[in-house]
């Protein structure tokens, strides 16, 4: 009797044939790299296109570089699409542990089931987004908003829900980064300084917020200074401690 064992990771997972005495017969370690992509998932246009296409791995290795480029440009995508098909086909093409062709045929349904499920989800948020975006650009602080790096109409449109329009709820800007998480929090007990970042925060307006403060990194040369020197004070202070 041959036993299958399978470990599960965020990236990966490794599988591994062992017989009854528990000797080792094989081992391999399946990763996710086909589209490992910054901005790329399996919830992407591309990913939902591609396994619906071809939903078990044997019928991946047969996908022509003709119907690979078919199928991106059905998705709308127009930039490096033979980029893609040169990266896609070798990890399609490659050795991979199969099942029985009748078990993999009935995960290849069931692939084709979720897919479906997948793609009316992205469907309601890619509407739920819009609708978002469109109630956000009518509000008059629109504008303020999106002229921070990073900040588009679907986080501005949370950033503004989390703040209000209420221009007195915060007396001061302390009160309103002490609200975002931006201020830190400074401990100091005799010759010990210790500044570290405010945990206890609005957490849905933290991560957009983030995600600004990023932007401002990579466009602008004053934001990416004063990140390099908040993190020079935050281990000066870490040392002193």
């Amino acid at each position: 009797m041959i036993t299958c064992g399978t470990d599960w990771a965020e990236d990966h997972h490794d599988m591994a044939l062992a017989d009854e005495s528990g000797k080792l017969l094989a081992k391999r370690r399946i990763g996710d790299a086909a589209f490992q992509v910054k901005g790329v998932g399996l919830d992407s246009r591309e990913a939902r296109a591609v396994l619906a296409a071809a939903p078990e791995p044997a019928a991946a290795a047969r996908l022509s570089a003709p119907r690979l480029r078919s199928v991106l440009r059905k998705t709308g995508r127009q930039r490096y699409i033979d980029s893609w098909v040169e990266r896609l086909r070798p990890i399609f093409a490659a050795e991979q542990l199969h099942q029985l062709p009748a078990v993999e045929q009935a995960m290849g349904r069931q692939t084709l089931a979720l897919v479906s499920q997948l793609d009316a989800a992205c469907r309601a948020a890619d509407d739920l987004a819009e609708a978002a975006a469109a109630a956000f650009a009518a509000h008059p602080d629109a504008e303020i908003l999106i002229s921070f790096p990073g900040i588009g109409p679907v986080t501005g449109a949370r950033v503004l829900a989390e703040i209000g329009d209420d221009r007195a709820r915060f007396r001061d800007a302390r009160g309103l980064k002490a609200y975002a998480g931006s201020a830190p929090v400074t401990i100091a007990s005799g010759k010990s300084l210790v500044v570290r970042n405010r945990k206890v925060k609005n957490q849905r307006l933290a991560r957009p917020a983030t995600s600004g403060f990023s932007g401002s990194c990579d466009t602008s040369v004053g934001g990416l200074g004063g990140w390099r020197g908040a993190t020079r004070r935050s281990r000066i202070g870490s040392e002193l401690s």
